[in-house]
């Protein structure tokens, strides 16, 4: 049987006007030309550690084993903040250490985790304001022919965590709060399938009842087509999270409820 090909993502805030992307794709070939680059996405808002941690979290566990990420969310590029390489859930992840691997972290335990401090395997011209290709790239495209993570660097045990909106929950009540919002407009909470379940178990969708950005909303709706178009409406989106939605438009033009607006919900 034929070896597997390397899976490596890219996730970054870097866009597609530039040509950013396509160097670190370029020094990823130049090592590993048999790569399976897969685009997470390069659209995370300028230096949104926070957006981009929840895109890798909700991400990384459709990957097969072995698959290497590299996330450049990094807005302390060129400072002594250090670079990670990480195994966790059999796959590698690498980037700024910023807390942008938060969420892989919190549902993986990291099984090895090192600085990136070798300079043997970084381009030999290493920009201040490009660590994206000249380092993490370059380290992935090592990694991927068969470098051994132990070889990049000292262990650590000290990554820089985020702290995430918390949920609170009692006997008929949950409080949440909007994480962000997609490029469909549709706002996602931090409120989760289990959370829901543990309040609205043998309960009817229509006894939910929903307050954010000065609205109310009633019941739990399994798909956007199943509401009026133009209408408010909240379900359970494919990340298994609680989104507030509008049918055929946006919840986010239509609501005042940025990142860190409160959400509260009810059992009637």
């Amino acid at each position: 049987m034929p070896a597997q090909r390397p899976v490596i993502t890219l996730l970054t805030d870097f866009g597609m006007c530039d040509s950013y992307v396509a160097q670190m794709k370029g020094v990823i070939l130049q090592k590993s030309p048999d790569a399976q680059i897969v685009d997470l996405s390069h659209e995370i808002p300028p230096q949104d550690i926070l957006r981009a941690a929840y895109l890798l979290g909700d991400s990384y566990p459709r990957f097969p084993r072995a698959t290497i990420h590299i996330v450049v969310v990094d807005p302390g590029v060129g400072s002594d903040r250090r670079v990670l390489c990480i195994s966790a859930a059999r796959q590698f992840f690498i980037a700024p250490d910023n807390g942008v691997l938060e969420l892989v972290l919190r549902s993986a335990p990291p099984e090895a985790m090192v600085a990136v401090t070798n300079r043997w395997y970084f381009q030999k011209n290493v920009s201040t304001t490009f660590h994206g290709r000249d380092i993490l790239a370059s380290v992935a495209s090592h990694l991927a022919a068969g470098v051994k993570l132990s070889r990049f660097g000292p262990p650590v045990a000290d990554p820089v965590r985020l702290q995430l909106p918390q949920v609170t929950m009692g006997d008929k009540q949950i409080s949440g709060a909007v994480i962000y919002a997609d490029r469909f407009g549709n706002l996602v909470t931090n409120i989760e399938r289990k959370h829901l379940a543990q309040v609205f178990q043998g309960a009817k969708s229509s006894q939910m009842l929903v307050w954010v950005g000065g609205r109310e909303i009633r019941g739990l709706w399994r798909s956007y087509a199943e509401q009026q178009p133009g209408e408010l409406m909240c379900l359970l989106g494919s990340s298994g999270r609680l989104e507030i939605s509008v049918s055929g438009g946006s919840a986010a033009a239509g609501l005042d409820a940025p990142r860190g607006t409160p959400v509260e919900i009810a059992r009637l």
